[in-house]
């Protein structure tokens, strides 16, 4: 059972499909210059929020919503890191800092429930170096969005995202809720919020190559 299978399912997919292949050809003519591999930070986040996008497609098109959801959250936090290195290069600066912040919640959350002895000395030694909280907590996705002049996309899209199905939410088990004359719960897939979802995910793409022929407009894509 697929949404494509429904009366112009097929065309919208294939919508989807031809802009993500213009996008994909974009990318490799980038990364035929001499100039990609110090560009590549903002090249591979334009690639993961094109991964994002159309995984988020398909999972809809077989009616998971709340996984399309999920992953197209994905597609937007990429979108606005790639934007916003574009905008500001020295935002990519900052990414390390995040890195950091998060190998430190991580060990210093398990550190509670570990002892140095339950480790060789040799991963006690790693663990120890980061498990120190870092002085900068790198940049949020809010920040990003903001540095690519992007923060309506982040209030609108990147936050309704969240309450639909990104996140354990009681809005995101509407598709759920009991339903006929047996009141019983609506487990199957679900098509309702395809062409939402499809909508979201091609303005992700189409905004991010916007943003990419705007950043490398010295180059002849066409």
């Amino acid at each position: 059972m697929r949404y494509r299978n429904e009366e112009n399912g097929q065309e919208i997919i294939d919508i989807a499909r031809k802009l993500i292949r213009y996008s994909l050809n974009d990318l490799e003519i980038l990364n035929k210059e001499t100039f990609a591999p110090k560009e590549w930070t903002a090249m591979s986040f334009f690639f993961r929020m094109l991964e994002s996008s159309q995984a988020s497609i398909l999972l809809a098109d077989m009616g998971m919503n709340g996984a399309a959801t999920t992953t197209l959250r994905t597609g937007y936090e990429c979108l606005f890191f790639a934007c916003a290195c574009w905008r500001k290069p020295e935002f990519k600066e900052k990414l390390p800092d995040g890195t950091r912040n998060e190998m430190y919640k991580i060990t210093n959350g398990l550190s509670r429930f570990f002892n140095d002895s339950d480790f060789s000395e040799e991963i006690a030694n790693k663990i120890s170096k980061l498990n120190v909280k870092p002085l900068k907590s790198g940049p949020t996705y809010y920040e990003a969005a903001q540095v690519a002049d992007l923060e309506i996309l982040f209030q609108g899209i990147y936050r309704s995202l969240s309450m639909l199905g990104a996140h354990a939410t009681e809005h995101s088990l509407i598709n759920y809720k009991p339903s006929g004359e047996n009141m019983t719960v609506n487990i199957g897939p679900s098509f309702e919020n395809f062409e939402k979802i499809f909508e979201m995910s091609v303005l992700c793409i189409q905004t991010g190559r916007e943003r990419l022929r705007e950043h490398f407009s010295h180059i002849q894509f066409d």
